[in-house]
Parts: C-alpha cells; structure tokens; sequence
C-alpha cells in the first residue's frame, strides 16, 4: 500500500533553514526536543514548520507558547507519565501542573 492509498501524505524535506528556525524560536529548548524519539521530532518538526510557514516568522513567534501547548495535547498521552514531554511542558509553562488528555465522548 503507498502513502496514498494509506491516506498518509508524504511532505517534501524541510530545509534546514526552517528547521533551525523551529528549534530557536519554537516554543521547546532544542535539547528538549533532541531528546526526544525521532517520530516524535520529524513530528513536531512536520507539524511546526506548517505552522510557521502559515504564520510567518513574527506571528510563529507570538503563538509559539501557544502552538506548543496545543502540540503536547494534542499527544493525547499523559504529560506527566513522559520525563520528557514533562520537561517539554514544564519549559514551557514554568513548571505549571499539566492537565489530563483530553477526553472525547460521541453523543
């Protein structure tokens, strides 16, 4: 089965130039995020890199708290099961107590 019919889309590489801006104004340290597995990187770089080209530099900047916050929910993992998505989410809100994942009910 290819990317398509699995309903997968393969993204073109992102440059390098984008991905050192993701790490230097994205919303994580870059040694929290190189500690990270590398699914969880691409995927954080796939997703953040869409943000800041929808963005822009200046409005990436702005939501980055935001976009990393919405990033480690959006995981629907337990924050503080995962030293390292704990210390993501730390850096992120100053050692604010994560909220529980999401919970989503069909009606």
């Amino acid at each position: 089965m290819n990317n398509v019919e699995s309903g997968r889309h393969e993204m073109p590489p992102m440059p390098p130039q984008m991905i050192e801006l993701i790490l230097e104004e994205g919303p994580f340290p870059r040694a929290i995020v190189k500690r990270w597995p590398e699914d969880l990187q691409n995927d954080y770089l796939e997703l953040l890199g869409l943000d800041l080209q929808a963005l822009g530099l200046d409005e990436f900047r702005r939501m980055s708290p935001a976009l990393g916050e919405a990033y480690l929910l959006s995981l629907n993992r337990p924050i503080e099961s995962d030293p390292d998505l704990l210390a993501a989410w730390n850096a992120l809100t100053g050692n604010a107590h994560p909220p529980d994942p999401p919970e989503f009910f069909l009606i």
